[in-house]
């Protein structure tokens, strides 16, 4: 409407380890965009640098389940892990 673009980020804690590591060191970092297009619809963007956002481990745990599928997380081994209150308070996601 008014052909700004917006950007929000923030940071987190060291909770996932980078692809092929065992050592947590990525935040969950959420990161959205949006830019004007003349003519057609914005671009938006919103996205979390790991498989799933925390706040979606931190549901299942509350809610006491099992994560679906263990490419989400890993214990506090750097191991896959099904357990989210495990992941929350041992590990990262």
């Amino acid at each position: 409407e008014h052909g700004l673009i917006g950007m929000s980020m923030t940071n987190t804690s060291a909770i996932a380890p980078p692809t092929g590591s065992h050592v947590a060191s990525l935040g969950t970092n959420p990161i959205a965009f949006s830019a004007p297009r003349t003519g057609a619809d914005p671009v938006v963007v919103d996205m979390a640098t790991t498989t799933v956002p925390f706040g979606r481990v931190e549901v299942y745990s509350r809610k006491g389940d099992k994560l679906p599928s263990d490419t989400w997380a890993v214990d506090g081994d750097g191991r896959p892990c099904l357990d989210a209150s495990r992941v929350i308070f041992e590990g990262g996601s």
